[in-house]
């Protein structure tokens, strides 16, 4: 079984600091948690930087790592600085730094980062390695050298490999949202399907529960499923808003494409195991023929 501990949707977010704590007490093997969106639009990955402020950043992510050194675990950051970019990157490993030197800490510290240079891409797109995902606009050499910032989406592969070093912490750069708590699962054998299926669910915190805001859950991943538990005094977990999760951010309920396959839900079972927890088992992982990643860019239009 491998417990992964989410603070919450998206450092900036804020979480329940007494829900945290039941966490730690849970005993988690790793604490994951996303460090960005898109949801704010193609700005900040443009500029290379954080939608939140450095001060509002710095205090919850201190609060994560002292969480980390006291529960003995790694903590992994996924999509750096709202955007993955690699100055996005550096500028939370600046933060870490301070944070490690104010606490009087030291870590092991992977840093991860997703940035393409505008001419790998271009010759990739001329060798036909870049496809166009709807809506995109058709891409050409000169569309990619006008983007100030290309990065790759990340699979759970590189944190995996990020993890077998022995890190502390782990700051990566633009990954799936699913990739940071999906990984360690993987890399310990657990059920794939359930693995995907439960990051999928877990990678918005709360948001799968009855009290959305209330930020931390834990999810346990074993050899068959997972088990979803929100960790507020107010939050519970159902059927329907830990299957219903499948839609956020997703056209089709019930497969969502990562790197290297897909998850398919479509035989999932959602059980009810006591008024907050949720058990899921059978769902599905289909690996591809070919492993391929989201490309985002950012351009100025004015």
């Amino acid at each position: 079984m491998v417990k992964v501990l989410i603070p919450s949707g998206a450092l900036g977010l804020g979480y329940d600091p007494d829900a945290l704590e039941r966490g730690l007490d849970a005993r988690p093997d790793i604490i994951a948690i996303d460090g960005g969106s898109t949801d704010s639009g193609p700005s900040y990955l443009g500029r290379g930087m954080s939608k939140y402020s450095r001060a509002s950043t710095k205090a919850e992510w201190q609060g994560l790592i002292a969480a980390r050194a006291k529960a003995g675990v790694p903590l992994v950051i996924g999509t750096a600085g709202t955007c993955g970019a690699d100055s996005a990157v550096d500028w939370l490993v600046g933060i870490t730094e301070e944070i490690l030197d104010d606490l009087g800490q030291t870590a092991t510290v992977a840093v991860l980062k997703s940035g393409q240079p505008h001419d790998r891409v271009t010759l990739a797109l001329q060798a036909g390695l870049v496809t166009p995902l709807d809506p995109a606009p058709d891409i050409s050499p000169a569309l990619l050298q006008d983007c100030t910032n290309i990065v790759a989406l990340a699979g759970a592969e590189q944190i995996a490999a990020a993890l077998d070093t022995g890190a502390d912490i782990v700051i990566a750069g633009r990954t799936t949202d699913t990739a940071i708590i999906a990984a360690l699962p993987l890399m310990r054998g657990c059920h794939a399907g359930g693995a995907w299926n439960g990051a999928k669910i877990g990678e918005c915190g709360a948001l799968c529960a009855t009290n959305p805001q209330s930020g931390v859950i834990l999810v346990e991943f074993d050899d068959a499923g997972f088990t979803v538990t929100p960790l507020a005094d107010d939050a519970h977990a159902t059927p329907h808003t830990v299957s219903a999760h499948m839609l956020y951010e997703n056209s089709d309920p019930f497969i969502l494409f990562e790197p290297g396959g897909h998850l398919d839900v479509t035989q999932a079972e959602y059980q009810a195991l006591d008024p907050t927890r949720v058990r899921v088992t059978g769902s599905d992982w289909v690996p591809s023929d070919r492993y391929t990643v989201k490309l985002e860019g950012a351009r100025r239009v004015v």
